[in-house]
């Protein structure tokens, strides 16, 4: 009875100290590839925890092997400080006009664990691409 109090407490305490928050993240083109830039608190963090990504287009169809390629890129760019990118790709090979990018990082600043979300809608082209715009604006540019 006590073993199962005291996990109780112990789960709603360290839930307590994490806090959820959700960002936005930008992309850039470096040459061909897109790259998605760090952000402030990821420039800022001490240590990362769990990391989940995902590429969704619209009709929300996700892009499996374009999340399992960036993976291991990104765990690789999040730790080392000389670089501003969490990852980069060829947009060519994104397989829909839109783009809503999601990343889900666990950042430890100090004592505390912070869950993130960071969010990002594109239009993808290889003429014009759009880039780092609200929902809305997203489904109104890409059609």
């Amino acid at each position: 009875m006590y073993k199962k109090i005291t996990v109780v407490l112990l789960l709603t305490f360290l839930s307590a100290c994490k806090e959820k928050k959700v960002v936005d993240f930008n992309y850039e083109f470096s040459g061909s590839k897109l790259c998605a830039l760090k952000t402030s608190d990821m420039n800022a963090a001490h240590e990362f925890g769990q990391l989940d990504s995902s590429f969704k287009y619209k009709h929300d169809l996700f892009d499996e092997k374009l999340s399992i390629d960036i993976y291991e890129q990104s765990l690789k760019n999040l730790s080392n400080k000389q670089t501003k990118y969490i990852f980069c790709f060829d947009p060519l090979k994104t397989k829909y006009r839109h783009l809503e990018t999601q990343i889900r990082l666990e950042i430890k600043h100090g004592k505390y664990l912070r869950q993130y979300e960071f969010i990002n809608h594109s239009c993808l082209s290889a003429y014009d691409s759009k880039l780092n715009l609200s929902k809305s604006k997203m489904m109104q540019i890409c059609g």
